[in-house]
């Protein structure tokens, strides 16, 4: 199924010629296949009948009109790590949003604007070289910022750092409609600095609890909170692919402890949080230290086999 010729052209006359495709090739590219056809996610998936790359958010705007007035379903993607946000109906849209990729960070008032392209290895990296940092959630630095504010964020950081729905400042939000809708202080100027403004907090409808995975329109800007880091920079350690960055030791360091009870365990946290001491708290499971003390499948085995 092909969108309609008009469409079409509508669309090489928002983005150019070189930004638009419905060639079969490139539409199964980007298809469902990933990791999550494990779990079933492809029998429910289908390829798009064409791509369209946006560069703006009037572009964007444009796009997503063009929909509502062709009754062309469509789904926004950056990175597209996650692909439950894929397209579910046949004769779809794909707005790629690869090409939205500025990032700009306000060093005085820590905070970075990013847009959907960005990802947390570029974040982390600048922030870093500003002496500042952001949470690399458990999906991991290959992610979209943006895109994983609204869907998860979530790591043991989150503990120290605020859960990501409070992350969240300015936000520039398309709406399906196509109208632009400005949260936070850019609700009444320029300035994205702010996550609050005048009237209902309207971040709850734009994330829920993980997301509506661009059901609720398109975020083509947002402004995410930034921490200040310790003084010393940390060393990359390791011969790729096995790298990491050793963090200083008077500074950090992990603490293990085995508590006797689930209720004792909860107890102990939140007087943990009370007592505004560590950077990350969370319950690991058994299973995972020995997950992460193997290192082959026999060694696990054979470790866990003796619990």
């Amino acid at each position: 199924m092909s969108i309609p010729k008009e469409a079409y052209q509508a669309l090489e006359s928002i983005v150019g010629a070189e930004y638009v495709s419905q060639d079969p090739v490139t539409c199964e590219a980007y298809g469902s296949q990933s990791y999550e056809n494990e779990m079933g996610y492809s029998m429910i998936n289908v390829k798009p009948a064409c791509v369209v790359l946006p560069k703006s958010t009037s572009e964007v705007q444009r796009i997503v009109k063009l929909c509502n007035r062709y009754d062309i379903p469509y789904t926004p993607v950056s990175t597209y790590w996650i692909v439950r946000g894929a397209l579910k109906r046949e004769g779809g849209l794909l707005i790629d949003l690869k090409r939205m990729n500025k990032l700009e960070i306000d060093e005085k008032h820590m905070y970075a604007t990013v847009e959907p392209a960005v990802v947390y290895s570029q974040l982390q990296q600048q922030a870093m070289d500003r002496g500042l940092y952001t949470v690399v959630p458990g999906g991991g630095a290959q992610v979209s910022v943006i895109g994983n504010h609204l869907n998860f964020s979530y790591s043991p950081l989150v503990y120290r750092v605020g859960l990501p729905g409070r992350r969240i400042l300015g936000v520039e939000w398309v709406l399906p409609d196509g109208e632009m809708l400005r949260l936070g202080s850019l609700a009444s100027n320029e300035d994205y600095f702010w996550g609050e403004a005048p009237g209902a907090d309207l971040r709850g409808i734009l994330r829920g609890f993980i997301g509506w995975m661009g059901g609720l329109g398109v975020v083509t800007r947002m402004a995410v909170k930034l921490f200040p880091f310790q003084p010393e920079t940390p060393e990359p350690i390791g011969i790729s692919p096995n790298t990491t960055l050793a963090l200083p030791p008077n500074r950090m360091r992990w603490i293990n402890i085995g508590m006797p009870s689930r209720e004792a365990l909860v107890k102990a946290m939140f007087e943990i949080g009370k007592s505004e001491i560590g950077a990350a708290a969370t319950k690991v499971p058994v299973f995972w230290r020995h997950i992460a003390k193997a290192k082959t499948k026999e060694d696990f085995w054979e470790s866990w086999s003796k619990v």
